[in-house]
């Protein structure tokens, strides 16, 4: 199995905790029905992480995938750049996040022996 596909899925399958935080990440297609799957361009991602809610977002934060690039020739790590979003589910087109529209985050998933490292930037 491509070694990209293996770290999508793990990133899309976890519950991510940073001391007492904790986030999880789905993977949803347009109309913010959950996807299992690795994931692509132009995909969702609904975020559940601990604090204020988004009423935009009836309760989550919302990003679009915006590119996936494999990193270091198929070796170690995938790159995620997701840019905030409207709620899929919604019609309004406010963000949902607490982000700007124009702001992206980059997140690296690494796969190393049996453990996935997820580092946001």
């Amino acid at each position: 199995m491509d070694f990209s596909i293996i770290c999508l899925r793990c990133f899309f399958k976890q519950d991510f905790i940073a001391g007492s935080i904790s986030v999880r990440f789905q993977l949803t297609d347009s109309s913010g029905a959950d996807l299992n799957y690795e994931g692509m361009q132009d995909d969702f991602v609904r975020i559940d992480i601990a604090g204020p809610v988004s009423k935009a977002g009836n309760g989550y934060d919302w990003v679009r995938i915006e590119q996936i690039t494999e990193l270091s020739g198929g070796t170690g790590a995938v790159a995620i750049r997701l840019r905030p979003a409207a709620n899929p589910c919604a019609s309004s087109d406010h963000i949902a996040h607490f982000y700007v529209a124009a702001a992206t985050s980059t997140f690296i998933v690494e796969w190393e022996k049996a453990v996935v490292y997820a580092r946001i930037y």
